[in-house]
């Protein structure tokens, strides 16, 4: 018989309700994520004094590589004027100005101008081939180097290398670098004089006049280059040719004392103009204590050879003797010292013409005189 339930009583769930509560009250719950947060805004952080700091740095760092570039614009300017200056000044080849011409090559040098470098060689080199001033070579070997180890392809440095191959006696090596500059199409006034003295080293004295003509009419605003053809074209007893190179000279430098001497040389060599020759050589020898060895040599040969002519034979034995001892190893003033001894009739004329000729083989003025009756 069922039994009787109370209203106090609870009612039992039924078991599928029961299963249903259970699984939702142990079922894990989904936490949605928070939403990330906005990365933070260094503008909104930024304030106005650090943008200006900032302003300010990169300006002045601006205003520091605008000014470097332009100090650096400014001194490759003052090189390249100091240069210049330096190059008018060494064309005159006097030893004033040459001296003046380093003296202006001083800054661009310390810096290690190139350019620079390769005229200073130049220069230096005049000092001892053309004066005579043997301390002059060791710099202008080392100067040299510099700029050909920096790679300064101008005329400066070739005719520089020209130059020094002769003074060492390496004649073949100095017209192979003529050939290798007018093969990469280059030309220079130094390297056709160059070429010449190549050639005439070589004998071959027809092609070493047309080098330096070349040089001359290429040269022609330089009065040491047209003095140094002048002096080769005499060695060629070509005496008028070298009468018009010394006078181009003298049109662009009326004192220049190689010039000077020259000319009266050329024209007492040839038998002219007495007269002309008298007045370059007095004013050759005006400043004749200031004198270096090259230019008392060709000046004192002038002389010599002036005095010579007028039967002044003891004054012109002790000029062509202080021209050789000043210049020994230059052949006209041992030219001159022969000829002299000749017009003196002393008797080792004759061997010390002959000894000059066989020291000078490739001055055709010295040997053509060994050679006459």
């Amino acid at each position: 018989m069922p039994r009787a339930v109370s209203a106090n009583e609870p009612v039992p769930e039924a078991p599928e309700a029961a299963a249903e509560m259970e699984v939702e009250a142990t079922a894990p719950v989904e936490v949605e994520p928070p939403e990330p947060e906005d990365p933070p805004d260094w503008r909104r952080r930024e304030t106005l004094r650090s943008a200006l700091v900032q302003i300010a740095v990169a300006a002045a760092l601006l205003s520091g590589l605008v000014s470097w570039r332009y100090h650096r614009a400014t001194v490759r300017i003052a090189d390249a004027e100091q240069v210049q200056a330096a190059r008018e000044l060494a064309r005159s080849d006097s030893p004033e100005d040459l001296a003046a011409a380093l003296k202006a090559l001083e800054p661009p040098v310390a810096r290690g101008v190139r350019e620079a470098n390769a005229l200073a060689a130049r220069v230096h080199l005049e000092l001892w081939r053309t004066h005579g001033l043997a301390e002059h070579e060791a710099p202008a070997r080392a100067e040299l180097e510099r700029a050909e180890q920096a790679d300064a392809a101008n005329e400066d440095r070739y005719a520089a290398r020209g130059l020094l191959l002769l003074a060492d006696g390496k004649a073949a090596e100095a017209e192979a670098l003529y050939r290798e500059v007018e093969r990469r199409g280059g030309q220079s006034a130094w390297l056709s004089y160059v070429l010449g003295r190549a050639r005439q080293a070589r004998g071959d004295f027809r092609e070493a006049a047309g080098a330096y003509q070349r040089a001359v009419e290429a040269g022609w605003k330089d009065p040491g280059l047209l003095a140094s053809c002048g002096e080769a074209f005499l060695e060629l007893g070509r005496n008028a040719e070298a009468a018009r190179a010394f006078s181009g000279a003298l049109g662009r430098e009326s004192g220049h004392v190689r010039s000077l001497a020259g000319l009266a040389t050329a024209k007492l060599f040839a038998g002219e103009a007495p007269t002309l020759a008298e007045k370059a050589v007095a004013a050759a020898l005006a400043k004749r204590e200031a004198l270096t060895p090259g230019l008392k040599g060709r000046a004192l040969a002038a002389a010599a050879e002036l005095e010579r002519q007028a039967a002044k034979l003891e004054d012109a034995r002790r000029d062509a003797e202080a021209a050789v001892a000043a210049r020994p190893n230059d052949p006209i003033p041992a030219l001159v010292r022969a000829r002299v001894l000749l017009a003196a009739h002393d008797p080792t004329a004759e061997r010390a013409l002959a000894d000059t000729a066989k020291a000078y083989p490739s001055t055709p003025a010295v040997t053509s005189a060994a050679a006459r009756p």
